[in-house]
């Protein structure tokens, strides 16, 4: 009599095969999990310099009470957050565009786990002052000048940047 079935070998090469095509899936799975990582960081940081260039054209105040003569981030290099501030003058026109003793902090934003800024030199304030959509980098407008954010993956190579020039132009890539 003939039985009908599988041979053990064949089950063997089939959960071999099976094993092969999991690991290689839980190899990209991390590959693709700090990409995803970079990507999300980058929107962030993206999306705090539109909120603060957005809030600084509408006058859009944190609070009632209080008048800001502009928002900003302070963003250093090598580091894993940065800071979204509110800056607070009594006298906008004599406002030093940049954070200061007194300016209010309305968050200090963590990027995602295994993303840091890697570069950005040097060291930059960047604050959109009201009613302009122009941006203050470290203090000062100068027309055509521009700011290069680089956020990285620890122990990695891959990175992805943010441009912001003194016009107000913010783009990611």
């Amino acid at each position: 009599m003939k039985q009908k079935g599988f041979t053990i070998t064949e089950l063997l090469i089939v959960i071999f095969i099976i094993g092969l095509l999991s690991s290689g899936l839980l190899i990209n799975y991390r590959s693709i999990n700090k990409k995803y990582s970079l990507d999300q960081g980058i929107q962030l940081m993206l999306s705090d310099l539109r909120r603060a260039q957005h809030m600084s054209m509408n006058g859009v105040g944190i609070d009632e009470t209080t008048e800001y003569c502009g928002y900003g981030l302070v963003i250093n290099s090598n580091s894993t957050s940065y800071i979204f501030y509110a800056d607070k003058s009594n006298n906008c026109d004599t406002s030093n565009n940049k954070y200061a003793v007194g300016d209010v902090i309305i968050g200090t934003i963590v990027l995602p786990k295994g993303i840091r800024i890697s570069s950005i030199q040097p060291a930059s304030d960047i604050l959109f002052k009201y009613p302009e959509p122009i941006a203050y980098i470290n203090q000062n407008f100068v027309p055509g000048a521009s700011r290069i954010i680089t956020l990285q993956i620890d122990g990695d190579t891959k990175t992805s940047s943010i441009t912001v020039n003194s016009v107000g132009l913010i783009q990611g890539n």
